[in-house]
Parts: structure tokens; C-alpha cells; sequence
């Protein structure tokens, strides 16, 4: 008689049960890497965009990109100030940020036509993501007045570009944290995107944030942190400045210059 070789059934199921463990193991590996990549992929884009920033402040005389421009009858972003010298409007879009779907305020058709700006043409387009950060400077912010990047006496620690998913040009510390902020602030009628939090980009379990620095360089920075040697920490009469470039005496004079911070929910601490 002529035995033909084959697996028994138990047999079949620990070989079946071995590689459902394995795979358990190593698919949330394969995720991390992934999201790690893509994280990577979203310093590159906001080294380039400081970059782009940091060209553009050579070609006017050294100072910054302003937030927006107001020329007769439209408004401009400083999105669309930066892209010529980064070549690239792809860079703008963040492979993580939720956010990165949506159009931001000058590209969305219903802010567009509420504002009565005139149509925009190709190329001319961006999505939320990126916002440039509010370095106050006086009066400068309220009359969209450009600000010299010489002035800054420490460029490697302030912030250019972070993360948000409100439609506007900017994020500052004057903006508190806000939870289903697109119940409030959308332009599209009806439609909630449900993105949650305003601030950051749902990166590494919405813990960090991609940051552009003042001196081109970017990198994490974890929500906690950015408060942590801010105006908050600073003993009395400091004249050391933070993140925000906000002095000791004008997070005194202004109410509003620890939103970031207070608002700051307990388990992004």
C-alpha cells in the first residue's frame, strides 16, 4: 500500500494560527513605519517651504513673508507668496493632517464669492495644513506690515510654520484649543468635516506637531513642549523670548498670549 504524504488538520491550524500571530505582531510594526515616513516626508515639505520663505525674504529686502496681501479686489496668502520659490504647490499638501483635503481660505470658492474675490486661476490653489506663525511685532500683525528677518535675534528658535486645520493664514498663541472647530468656521453651508482639534496634524497619536523654524531648519516639536521655557516657565522680569517671540512683558500687557498654553487639554500635556 502506497502512504501519500499531507498535512493533518491540526497540523494546517497551528501553521494557520502561528502566521495570524505574526501578522497581529507586525502589521501595527508595518502602520508605525509608515506614519514614521510620512512624518519625514512631512519635515521635508516644511524645510522646503522655510527655505522658499527664506528665498523669497532675500528677493525683498530681507523681510518676511507676510501672512497675506491685500491688493484692489482679492487676497493673497502668503502660501502664494512662497510657492515660486519652492517650485511646488505639492508641498503645501501634508500627507498626515486631515486637513489636507480641504481648501484653505483664499482657495475656498465659497469664502471666494462671500468676499467677492475674483476666480482663481490654476496653480493658485492650496489646502489647509501649513499656517505661518505669528511672530508678534508690535502693530506689524494688525496692518499686515512685513517684518525683517534681522530683527529676529534667534531665528533657530522661532517659530515659521506649524501645524493647524482652520482654513486662515495663521496660528499664534492667541488661539486657543478648540474641539469640532469646523462646527463653527466653515464656509461651506450644511457641511462639518469633523476634524476635531484646530491645532496640529493628528501626528504619532496627535502628540506632535511638524514645526519650520525661522533659520529654515524644521522638526518635531510635542505640544507640551512649546510651552515648556515659554513666557509660562520664565521667572519674573524676563526678557528671554519664546516660540512666539512673545517677551515676558508682552504676555503682560496682553491678555490673550497664554491661550496656547491654558487651553492646552490635560492629555496633550
Amino acid at each position: 500500500m502506497i502512504r501519500t504524504k499531507a498535512f493533518t488538520l491540526i497540523e494546517l491550524l497551528v501553521v494557520i494560527a502561528i502566521i495570524a500571530i505574526l501578522a497581529a505582531i507586525l502589521f501595527p510594526v508595518f502602520a508605525q513605519a509608515k506614519n514614521a515616513a510620512k512624518v519625514t516626508a512631512c519635515l521635508s515639505n516644511t524645510k522646503q517651504i522655510s527655505t522658499g520663505m527664506l528665498l523669497y525674504a532675500n528677493d525683498h529686502d530681507d523681510m518676511r513673508v507676510p501672512r497675506r496681501v491685500q491688493p484692489a479686489g482679492n487676497q493673497i496668502s502668503w502660501r502664494l507668496l512662497t510657492a515660486p520659490y519652492t517650485k511646488s504647490t505639492g508641498l503645501f499638501r501634508d500627507l498626515v493632517n486631515p486637513a489636507a483635503k480641504f481648501p484653505d481660505l483664499e482657495s475656498d470658492p465659497v469664502a471666494r464669492a462671500f468676499y467677492g474675490w475674483p476666480p482663481l486661476q490654476t496653480g493658485e490653489k492650496f489646502v489647509r495644513g501649513y499656517a505661518w506663525a505669528n511672530v508678534w511685532s508690535g502693530s506689524d500683525f494688525a496692518n499686515e506690515r512685513a517684518v525683517s528677518m534681522s530683527g529676529f535675534e534667534s531665528s533657530s528658535t522661532l517659530f515659521n510654520i506649524v501645524e493647524s486645520k482652520e482654513p486662515w493664514e495663521d496660528m499664534g498663541p492667541y488661539l486657543s484649543w478648540v474641539q469640532d472647530v469646523d462646527s463653527e468656521t466653515t464656509f461651506i453651508p450644511g457641511i462639518k468635516t469633523g476634524l476635531q482639534w484646530n491645532w496640529g496634524g493628528d501626528k504619532l497619536g496627535n502628540k506632535v506637531m511638524v514645526v519650520g523654524f525661522m533659520d529654515g531648519h524644521s522638526k518635531q516639536i510635542a505640544f507640551s513642549q512649546a510651552c515648556a521655557g515659554s513666557f509660562m516657565k520664565k521667572p519674573a522680569g524676563s526678557t528671554e523670548v519664546d516660540y512666539w517671540n512673545l517677551s515676558a512683558a508682552q504676555q503682560a500687557n496682553y491678555s490673550w498670549a497664554d491661550t496656547w498654553c491654558t487651553s492646552l487639554p490635560q492629555k496633550f500635556r
